[in-house]
Protein backbone atom coordinates (compact mmCIF):
# COMPACT_ATOMS: atom_id res chain seq x y z
CA UNK A 1 0.00 0.00 0.00
CA UNK A 2 2.92 2.47 1.00
CA UNK A 3 4.90 1.46 -2.28
CA UNK A 4 1.49 2.21 -3.96
CA UNK A 5 1.16 5.74 -2.54
CA UNK A 6 4.54 6.69 -3.68
CA UNK A 7 3.91 5.83 -7.10
CA UNK A 8 -0.02 7.90 -7.40
CA UNK A 9 2.77 11.00 -5.63
CA UNK A 10 4.78 10.69 -8.48
CA UNK A 11 2.43 10.56 -11.37
CA UNK A 12 0.29 13.86 -9.09
CA UNK A 13 3.94 15.50 -9.78
CA UNK A 14 4.31 14.80 -13.21
CA UNK A 15 0.77 15.51 -14.05
CA UNK A 16 1.19 18.92 -12.10
CA UNK A 17 3.95 19.72 -14.05
CA UNK A 18 2.42 18.70 -17.97
CA UNK A 19 -0.57 20.93 -16.78
CA UNK A 20 1.54 24.09 -17.24
CA UNK A 21 3.42 23.24 -20.29
CA UNK A 22 7.08 23.36 -21.68
CA UNK A 23 8.92 25.64 -23.32
CA UNK A 24 9.13 22.62 -25.77
CA UNK A 25 5.78 23.38 -27.47
CA UNK A 26 6.14 26.59 -29.03
CA UNK A 27 7.14 27.36 -31.86
CA UNK A 28 8.44 30.57 -34.45
CA UNK A 29 5.57 30.63 -36.89
CA UNK A 30 7.14 33.73 -37.76
CA UNK A 31 10.22 36.00 -37.70
CA UNK A 32 11.41 39.42 -39.00
CA UNK A 33 15.12 40.48 -37.96
CA UNK A 34 16.68 44.00 -38.24
CA UNK A 35 20.14 43.82 -37.05
CA UNK A 36 21.17 47.66 -36.75
CA UNK A 37 25.44 48.23 -37.06
CA UNK A 38 24.83 52.17 -37.64
CA UNK A 39 26.72 52.95 -34.51
CA UNK A 40 29.22 50.84 -32.65
CA UNK A 41 26.96 49.40 -30.95
CA UNK A 42 24.89 46.76 -32.60
CA UNK A 43 21.30 46.85 -31.64
CA UNK A 44 19.34 43.60 -33.16
CA UNK A 45 15.33 43.48 -32.93
CA UNK A 46 13.33 40.55 -33.53
CA UNK A 47 9.46 40.02 -34.37
CA UNK A 48 8.44 37.08 -33.37
CA UNK A 49 4.85 35.36 -34.04
CA UNK A 50 5.22 32.70 -31.39
CA UNK A 51 2.72 29.50 -31.58
CA UNK A 52 1.72 27.04 -28.24
CA UNK A 53 1.26 23.93 -29.92
CA UNK A 54 0.60 22.09 -26.94
CA UNK A 55 -2.50 21.37 -24.87
CA UNK A 56 -1.09 23.27 -21.63
CA UNK A 57 -0.27 27.36 -21.01
CA UNK A 58 3.30 27.84 -21.51
CA UNK A 59 4.57 31.14 -19.11
CA UNK A 60 7.63 31.76 -20.14
CA UNK A 61 9.80 32.28 -23.63
CA UNK A 62 12.98 31.52 -23.43
CA UNK A 63 15.45 34.13 -25.57
CA UNK A 64 18.34 33.06 -26.77
CA UNK A 65 21.92 34.55 -27.54
CA UNK A 66 22.03 35.81 -31.18
CA UNK A 67 25.41 34.38 -31.83
CA UNK A 68 26.96 37.27 -32.14
CA UNK A 69 30.78 37.78 -32.08
CA UNK A 70 30.08 40.59 -29.22
CA UNK A 71 28.89 40.45 -25.59
CA UNK A 72 25.19 41.12 -25.30
CA UNK A 73 24.46 44.24 -22.64
CA UNK A 74 20.83 44.23 -22.50
CA UNK A 75 17.72 42.96 -23.19
CA UNK A 76 13.91 43.67 -23.56
CA UNK A 77 10.41 42.56 -24.83
CA UNK A 78 7.64 43.37 -25.35
CA UNK A 79 3.90 42.78 -26.96
CA UNK A 80 3.85 44.11 -30.56
CA UNK A 81 1.17 46.33 -29.83
CA UNK A 82 2.35 47.67 -26.24
CA UNK A 83 5.03 50.00 -25.70
CA UNK A 84 5.17 48.30 -21.79
CA UNK A 85 7.96 46.12 -21.41
CA UNK A 86 7.34 42.31 -20.22
CA UNK A 87 9.77 41.13 -17.58
CA UNK A 88 13.10 39.21 -18.63
CA UNK A 89 14.42 36.85 -16.00
CA UNK A 90 17.34 34.43 -16.39
CA UNK A 91 16.82 35.07 -20.40
CA UNK A 92 13.25 34.17 -19.98
CA UNK A 93 10.42 36.24 -21.28
CA UNK A 94 7.50 36.19 -18.29
CA UNK A 95 4.34 35.78 -21.13
CA UNK A 96 1.67 33.75 -20.88
CA UNK A 97 0.72 31.95 -24.12
CA UNK A 98 -2.23 29.74 -23.72
CA UNK A 99 -2.81 26.49 -25.42
CA UNK A 100 -3.06 26.72 -29.27
CA UNK A 101 -2.86 30.42 -29.19
CA UNK A 102 -0.25 32.75 -30.96
CA UNK A 103 1.19 36.01 -29.20
CA UNK A 104 3.34 38.70 -31.44
CA UNK A 105 5.85 39.56 -29.55
CA UNK A 106 9.72 41.71 -30.00
CA UNK A 107 12.87 41.22 -28.46
CA UNK A 108 15.41 43.66 -28.42
CA UNK A 109 18.96 42.96 -28.02
CA UNK A 110 22.48 45.48 -27.41
CA UNK A 111 25.70 43.99 -27.86
CA UNK A 112 29.07 46.30 -27.40
CA UNK A 113 32.57 45.08 -29.66
CA UNK A 114 30.39 43.27 -31.80
CA UNK A 115 32.25 45.47 -34.79
CA UNK A 116 35.86 44.17 -35.14
CA UNK A 117 38.06 47.07 -37.05
CA UNK A 118 39.27 45.72 -40.09
CA UNK A 119 42.17 46.11 -40.66
CA UNK A 120 43.02 47.02 -36.94
CA UNK A 121 45.27 49.95 -37.97
CA UNK A 122 45.04 52.51 -40.38
CA UNK A 123 46.89 56.02 -41.25
CA UNK A 124 45.19 59.17 -40.29
CA UNK A 125 43.93 59.51 -44.08
CA UNK A 126 42.99 56.26 -44.57
CA UNK A 127 39.16 54.66 -44.66
CA UNK A 128 37.86 52.67 -41.28
CA UNK A 129 36.40 49.18 -41.89
CA UNK A 130 34.57 47.10 -39.41
CA UNK A 131 34.02 43.37 -39.59
CA UNK A 132 30.68 42.15 -38.18
CA UNK A 133 30.26 38.76 -37.80
CA UNK A 134 26.91 37.02 -36.63
CA UNK A 135 24.22 34.21 -37.04
CA UNK A 136 22.43 34.22 -40.43
CA UNK A 137 19.84 32.36 -38.56
CA UNK A 138 17.40 33.69 -35.43
CA UNK A 139 18.99 31.82 -32.86
CA UNK A 140 16.25 30.42 -30.52
CA UNK A 141 15.90 26.91 -28.90
CA UNK A 142 12.36 26.65 -30.67
CA UNK A 143 11.90 25.65 -33.82
CA UNK A 144 11.19 28.55 -36.83
CA UNK A 145 8.97 28.46 -39.79
CA UNK A 146 10.17 31.06 -41.48
CA UNK A 147 12.31 33.95 -41.10
CA UNK A 148 13.68 36.80 -43.14
CA UNK A 149 16.81 38.52 -41.61
CA UNK A 150 18.16 42.68 -42.61
CA UNK A 151 21.26 43.91 -41.78
CA UNK A 152 21.71 47.66 -41.71
CA UNK A 153 25.10 49.68 -41.93
CA UNK A 154 26.22 53.01 -42.18
CA UNK A 155 28.36 52.85 -45.16
CA UNK A 156 30.03 51.18 -47.93
CA UNK A 157 29.92 47.93 -48.02
CA UNK A 158 33.10 45.92 -48.91
CA UNK A 159 31.82 42.33 -48.49
CA UNK A 160 28.89 40.18 -47.12
CA UNK A 161 28.09 36.45 -46.71
CA UNK A 162 26.18 35.88 -50.25
CA UNK A 163 23.57 33.30 -49.33
CA UNK A 164 20.66 32.57 -51.02
CA UNK A 165 17.71 33.83 -51.64
CA UNK A 166 19.36 37.24 -50.71
CA UNK A 167 19.22 40.80 -51.86
CA UNK A 168 21.79 44.71 -51.90
CA UNK A 169 20.07 48.10 -51.61
CA UNK A 170 22.68 50.73 -50.21
CA UNK A 171 23.60 50.20 -46.59
CA UNK A 172 20.82 47.56 -46.47
CA UNK A 173 21.73 43.27 -46.90
CA UNK A 174 18.23 41.14 -47.10
CA UNK A 175 18.24 37.50 -46.57
CA UNK A 176 15.38 35.09 -46.84
CA UNK A 177 12.94 33.85 -46.16
CA UNK A 178 14.36 30.86 -44.65
CA UNK A 179 11.80 28.00 -43.94
CA UNK A 180 11.85 24.86 -41.30
CA UNK A 181 14.49 26.21 -39.39
CA UNK A 182 15.27 23.82 -37.15
CA UNK A 183 15.86 25.17 -32.86
CA UNK A 184 19.74 26.03 -32.56
CA UNK A 185 20.15 26.42 -36.14
CA UNK A 186 23.41 28.57 -37.45
CA UNK A 187 25.05 29.28 -40.14
CA UNK A 188 27.91 32.05 -40.38
CA UNK A 189 26.81 36.27 -41.33
CA UNK A 190 29.97 38.11 -41.91
CA UNK A 191 29.31 41.85 -43.62
CA UNK A 192 32.44 43.58 -44.08
CA UNK A 193 31.70 47.33 -44.22
CA UNK A 194 32.95 51.35 -43.98
CA UNK A 195 32.21 52.94 -40.71
CA UNK A 196 33.08 56.70 -39.43
CA UNK A 197 31.32 56.37 -36.35
CA UNK A 198 33.50 57.20 -33.21
CA UNK A 199 34.06 53.90 -31.77
CA UNK A 200 34.34 55.26 -28.58
CA UNK A 201 34.25 53.17 -25.00
CA UNK A 202 34.24 54.21 -21.64
CA UNK A 203 36.76 51.47 -19.93
CA UNK A 204 36.59 53.23 -16.38
CA UNK A 205 33.47 55.47 -14.98
CA UNK A 206 33.91 55.99 -11.01
CA UNK A 207 30.57 58.04 -10.17
CA UNK A 208 30.02 58.99 -6.87
CA UNK A 209 26.78 60.35 -4.64
CA UNK A 210 27.71 62.27 -1.59
CA UNK A 211 23.81 62.63 0.37
CA UNK A 212 23.03 65.49 1.91
CA UNK A 213 20.64 66.23 3.97
CA UNK A 214 21.25 70.12 3.81
CA UNK A 215 21.09 71.74 0.71
CA UNK A 216 22.55 69.85 -1.82
CA UNK A 217 23.93 66.63 -2.82
CA UNK A 218 27.18 66.14 -4.52
CA UNK A 219 27.46 63.68 -7.72
CA UNK A 220 31.23 63.76 -9.57
CA UNK A 221 32.29 61.06 -11.75
CA UNK A 222 36.04 60.04 -12.99
CA UNK A 223 35.96 58.85 -15.87
CA UNK A 224 38.17 57.07 -18.62
CA UNK A 225 37.55 57.16 -22.64
CA UNK A 226 39.59 55.21 -25.37
CA UNK A 227 38.67 55.49 -29.25
CA UNK A 228 38.20 51.38 -29.83
CA UNK A 229 37.96 51.86 -33.14
CA UNK A 230 40.96 51.20 -35.99
CA UNK A 231 44.27 52.19 -34.20
CA UNK A 232 46.25 54.89 -35.84
CA UNK A 233 49.57 54.38 -37.01
CA UNK A 234 51.88 56.54 -38.59
CA UNK A 235 52.82 59.96 -37.77
CA UNK A 236 49.95 62.35 -36.47
CA UNK A 237 49.72 65.75 -38.48
CA UNK A 238 47.49 68.25 -37.15
CA UNK A 239 47.88 70.84 -40.09
CA UNK A 240 46.59 67.33 -42.16
CA UNK A 241 43.21 67.80 -39.94
CA UNK A 242 42.73 71.22 -40.46
CA UNK A 243 42.93 70.93 -43.98
CA UNK A 244 41.72 67.95 -45.76
CA UNK A 245 38.31 66.83 -44.00
CA UNK A 246 39.43 63.21 -44.72
CA UNK A 247 42.16 63.30 -42.56
CA UNK A 248 40.15 63.65 -39.16
CA UNK A 249 37.04 61.18 -40.23
CA UNK A 250 37.43 58.47 -37.68
CA UNK A 251 38.45 61.03 -35.02
CA UNK A 252 36.55 62.71 -32.16
CA UNK A 253 36.87 66.20 -31.72
CA UNK A 254 33.55 66.49 -29.25
CA UNK A 255 30.82 65.03 -27.74
CA UNK A 256 27.94 66.29 -25.54
CA UNK A 257 26.83 65.26 -22.15
CA UNK A 258 23.42 65.72 -20.77
CA UNK A 259 23.32 66.48 -16.76
CA UNK A 260 20.17 66.68 -14.86
CA UNK A 261 18.38 69.90 -15.26
CA UNK A 262 18.91 71.07 -11.64
CA UNK A 263 22.32 70.66 -12.16
CA UNK A 264 24.31 73.51 -11.09
CA UNK A 265 28.48 74.45 -9.82
CA UNK A 266 29.22 72.31 -12.89
CA UNK A 267 32.98 71.56 -13.07
CA UNK A 268 35.04 69.75 -15.79
CA UNK A 269 38.60 69.16 -15.31
CA UNK A 270 41.51 67.01 -16.32
CA UNK A 271 44.95 65.38 -14.91
CA UNK A 272 46.18 69.10 -15.94
CA UNK A 273 43.37 71.35 -15.04
CA UNK A 274 40.47 73.14 -15.85
CA UNK A 275 39.36 73.14 -19.49
CA UNK A 276 38.18 76.09 -20.52
CA UNK A 277 37.38 75.32 -24.16
CA UNK A 278 34.12 73.36 -23.17
CA UNK A 279 30.69 74.95 -22.95
CA UNK A 280 27.87 74.83 -20.78
CA UNK A 281 24.30 75.25 -21.49
CA UNK A 282 20.97 75.27 -19.91
CA UNK A 283 18.16 73.36 -21.83
CA UNK A 284 14.55 73.08 -20.22
CA UNK A 285 14.80 69.11 -19.32
CA UNK A 286 18.78 68.94 -19.41
CA UNK A 287 22.12 70.85 -18.29
CA UNK A 288 24.18 70.51 -21.21
CA UNK A 289 27.94 70.16 -21.55
CA UNK A 290 29.61 69.86 -24.12
CA UNK A 291 33.16 68.62 -23.81
CA UNK A 292 36.03 68.70 -25.81
CA UNK A 293 39.27 66.96 -25.16
CA UNK A 294 42.64 68.69 -25.14
CA UNK A 295 43.51 67.12 -28.44
CA UNK A 296 41.22 65.19 -30.89
CA UNK A 297 40.76 61.40 -30.59
CA UNK A 298 42.03 58.49 -32.81
CA UNK A 299 42.08 55.14 -32.83
CA UNK A 300 43.81 53.81 -29.65
CA UNK A 301 43.87 56.92 -28.10
CA UNK A 302 42.28 58.12 -24.76
CA UNK A 303 41.75 60.68 -22.27
CA UNK A 304 40.75 60.92 -18.72
CA UNK A 305 38.29 63.23 -16.86
CA UNK A 306 36.19 64.61 -14.15
CA UNK A 307 33.03 65.73 -14.14
CA UNK A 308 31.09 67.66 -10.73
CA UNK A 309 27.85 69.04 -9.96
CA UNK A 310 25.44 69.31 -7.29
CA UNK A 311 21.51 69.14 -7.44
CA UNK A 312 19.19 70.08 -4.72
CA UNK A 313 18.67 67.02 -1.86
CA UNK A 314 15.30 67.17 -2.86
CA UNK A 315 15.82 66.09 -6.40
CA UNK A 316 17.17 62.75 -5.36
CA UNK A 317 15.99 62.22 -1.68
CA UNK A 318 12.53 61.77 -0.03
CA UNK A 319 11.29 60.39 3.40
CA UNK A 320 8.87 57.51 3.81
CA UNK A 321 7.77 57.55 7.70
CA UNK A 322 11.30 57.69 9.69
CA UNK A 323 13.34 55.91 6.72
CA UNK A 324 15.26 58.42 3.92
CA UNK A 325 14.96 57.17 0.13
CA UNK A 326 17.72 58.32 -1.91
CA UNK A 327 16.93 57.42 -6.02
CA UNK A 328 19.33 58.76 -8.89
CA UNK A 329 20.37 57.09 -11.87
CA UNK A 330 22.83 54.28 -11.71
CA UNK A 331 25.03 55.58 -14.54
CA UNK A 332 24.37 59.16 -16.04
CA UNK A 333 24.63 60.13 -19.71
CA UNK A 334 27.82 60.40 -21.06
CA UNK A 335 27.77 60.76 -24.69
CA UNK A 336 24.97 59.12 -27.01
CA UNK A 337 25.26 55.61 -27.98
CA UNK A 338 27.57 55.40 -24.54
CA UNK A 339 29.61 52.02 -23.74
CA UNK A 340 30.84 51.25 -20.23
CA UNK A 341 33.08 48.75 -20.06
CA UNK A 342 33.42 49.23 -16.00
CA UNK A 343 31.06 51.05 -13.93
CA UNK A 344 31.51 51.44 -9.92
CA UNK A 345 29.34 53.81 -8.07
CA UNK A 346 29.41 54.83 -4.90
CA UNK A 347 27.04 56.24 -2.46
CA UNK A 348 28.44 58.03 0.52
CA UNK A 349 25.25 58.14 3.01
CA UNK A 350 25.51 60.57 6.09
CA UNK A 351 27.13 59.64 9.00
CA UNK A 352 25.07 57.30 11.86
CA UNK A 353 22.97 55.79 8.81
CA UNK A 354 21.25 52.51 9.81
CA UNK A 355 19.42 49.88 8.76
CA UNK A 356 20.45 50.44 4.74
CA UNK A 357 18.95 48.58 1.89
CA UNK A 358 19.71 48.46 -1.72
CA UNK A 359 17.44 47.93 -5.09
CA UNK A 360 19.10 48.09 -8.63
CA UNK A 361 16.78 47.97 -11.01
CA UNK A 362 19.33 45.28 -12.87
CA UNK A 363 21.52 42.37 -11.01
CA UNK A 364 25.29 43.76 -10.14
CA UNK A 365 27.82 42.09 -10.43
CA UNK A 366 29.82 43.45 -6.92
CA UNK A 367 28.19 45.17 -3.93
CA UNK A 368 30.50 45.83 -0.74
CA UNK A 369 30.52 48.74 1.71
CA UNK A 370 33.25 51.18 2.41
CA UNK A 371 33.95 53.95 4.72
CA UNK A 372 34.57 58.16 3.85
CA UNK A 373 35.81 60.55 6.68
CA UNK A 374 35.51 64.02 5.63
CA UNK A 375 34.92 67.09 7.97
CA UNK A 376 33.50 66.93 11.05
CA UNK A 377 32.58 63.44 10.90
CA UNK A 378 33.73 61.09 13.85
CA UNK A 379 33.41 57.68 13.05
CA UNK A 380 33.03 58.15 9.30
CA UNK A 381 30.24 57.79 6.59
CA UNK A 382 28.93 54.51 4.96
CA UNK A 383 29.84 54.01 1.17
CA UNK A 384 27.91 51.42 -0.54
CA UNK A 385 30.19 50.42 -3.73
CA UNK A 386 28.50 48.56 -6.69
CA UNK A 387 30.34 47.68 -9.75
CA UNK A 388 28.81 46.21 -13.31
CA UNK A 389 30.13 45.57 -16.31
CA UNK A 390 29.18 46.33 -20.14
CA UNK A 391 26.69 49.04 -19.42
CA UNK A 392 24.74 50.87 -22.73
CA UNK A 393 22.25 53.60 -22.19
CA UNK A 394 19.33 51.32 -21.47
CA UNK A 395 20.69 50.85 -17.88
CA UNK A 396 20.59 54.71 -17.35
CA UNK A 397 18.14 53.48 -14.66
CA UNK A 398 17.18 54.61 -11.41
CA UNK A 399 18.07 52.55 -8.23
CA UNK A 400 17.32 52.75 -4.68
CA UNK A 401 19.14 53.49 -1.24
CA UNK A 402 17.03 52.90 1.91
CA UNK A 403 18.16 53.92 4.90
CA UNK A 404 17.24 55.76 8.72
CA UNK A 405 18.95 57.59 11.32
CA UNK A 406 19.13 58.21 15.22
CA UNK A 407 17.43 60.72 16.30
CA UNK A 408 19.18 64.39 16.28
CA UNK A 409 22.27 62.31 14.28
CA UNK A 410 20.88 65.03 11.53
CA UNK A 411 21.43 68.55 13.44
CA UNK A 412 24.81 66.82 14.68
CA UNK A 413 27.03 68.19 11.98
CA UNK A 414 25.32 71.48 11.77
CA UNK A 415 25.54 72.10 15.34
CA UNK A 416 29.31 71.19 15.12
CA UNK A 417 29.86 73.55 12.66
CA UNK A 418 28.36 76.23 14.65
CA UNK A 419 30.37 75.59 18.01
CA UNK A 420 33.35 75.07 15.97
CA UNK A 421 33.04 78.88 14.33
CA UNK A 422 31.79 80.08 17.99
CA UNK A 423 35.35 78.42 19.59
CA UNK A 424 36.78 80.18 16.92
CA UNK A 425 35.12 84.16 17.60
CA UNK A 426 35.79 83.66 20.85
CA UNK A 427 39.45 82.68 20.66
CA UNK A 428 39.83 85.60 17.92
CA UNK A 429 38.19 88.11 21.06
CA UNK A 430 40.61 86.67 23.73
CA UNK A 431 43.57 86.75 21.04
CA UNK A 432 42.38 90.68 20.45
CA UNK A 433 42.04 91.46 24.33
CA UNK A 434 45.49 89.80 25.52
CA UNK A 435 48.61 91.89 24.59
CA UNK A 436 51.51 89.72 23.65
CA UNK A 437 53.79 92.82 22.85
CA UNK A 438 57.61 93.24 25.22
CA UNK A 439 57.81 97.08 24.21
CA UNK A 440 56.39 99.28 27.40
CA UNK A 441 53.32 100.31 27.24
CA UNK A 442 53.50 104.15 27.41
CA UNK A 443 49.73 105.04 28.30
CA UNK A 444 49.80 102.84 30.93
CA UNK A 445 52.55 104.40 32.86
CA UNK A 446 51.49 107.83 32.16
CA UNK A 447 48.38 106.74 33.60
CA UNK A 448 49.80 105.37 36.69
CA UNK A 449 52.02 108.48 37.16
Amino acid sequence: MWRNSGVWAVLAVVLAVGAVGTGASLVNEDVTRTINAQTHLTNVEAKVTVKNTGSAAVHAYQVSDANIDGVLAFVSAKFEDSDDELPVRDGAVQVNIAAGKSVNLVITQVYTHAQKPFPTEIHQKDDQLVKFTGNLYFASEYPTTTQKTSVVVPGRLESFTKSKPYSNKGQELSYGPYTDVKANAHKDLSVHFESYTPFLTVTKLVREVTVSHWGYASISEDITIVHSGAKLVGEFSRLDLQRDPRAGRTALRSFTTRLPAAASGVNYRDVIGNISTSNLREEEDAVIVEIQPRFPLFGGWKTQYSLAYDVPSGEILSTEGSTYVMSTRFVGHVFDNQVVDEAEVRVVLPEGAADVQVNTPFPVDEQSEDVKVTYFDTTGRSVIVLKKANLVEEHMQDFTVSYTMPAGSTVREPLMAVAFFFALFVVAIVLNRVSLSIAPDVQADKKKQ
